[in-house]
């Protein structure tokens, strides 16, 4: 409301607060910066990769990279990642076979697709691996809503998930390399 900004004491504390404000900055930390470029890496290799493997779903082939590469600057941690998501992968093949023996129609698919979505929410801050084990099967049984079989549509998601997967594999190793490169004998490296 407007109204109080009438009085004059209301009004030179306002002002009073306002010059004692601290001045906003805008940074971006190494390791986000680390986590962007590879990213960004990943991007540009997504969509060429995508269009050779005739892959009509670059952005499935992104998401892989992106739950890869997403949360860790160190290589280890996104190796980690990258090996849960995987497993994850790996094990959601056999729900989504369950999935496509059943085909579910009608509100049978959307308690089963209720049910992916809370376990994955359940399990994301939990187990990664669960909780990948869960999306692609939600993923694919939501995208199959649209008039496709679900396993037409698990045949396409699993290997675009695998494509981000390499994408990711390929783009960590060649920070593997960079690193070893500048932390070589006679490197000339500079800062």
């Amino acid at each position: 409301m407007v109204l109080p900004l009438v009085v004059p004491a209301i009004r030179a504390n306002d002002q009073e607060l306002f010059e004692r404000r601290v001045p906003w900055h805008f940074s971006v930390p190494a390791s986000v910066r680390v986590v962007v470029a590879r990213i960004a890496v990943a991007a540009v290799l997504a969509v060429p990769v995508s269009a050779f493997l005739g892959l009509h779903h670059a952005a499935w082939v992104m998401l892989a990279c992106l739950g890869i590469l997403q949360k860790d600057a160190d290589v280890h941690s996104a190796i980690l990642r990258g090996v849960q998501r995987l497993i994850g992968t790996s094990l959601a093949i056999l729900l989504v076979i369950v999935l496509a023996v059943i085909e579910p129609q009608g509100f049978a698919r959307i308690l089963w697709a209720a049910a992916l979505i809370f376990a994955f929410e359940l399990l994301l801050s939990r187990n990664l691996t669960w909780a990948f084990t869960v999306v692609t099967p939600m993923a694919v049984l939501l995208a199959s809503a649209a008039g496709n079989s679900i396993s037409e549509v698990a045949d396409e998601r699993v290997v675009d998930t695998l494509a981000g997967a390499a994408i990711a594999a390929i783009v960590l190793l060649g920070v593997v390399v960079v690193q070893r490169t500048r932390s070589a004998p006679g490197s000339t490296h500079v800062g």
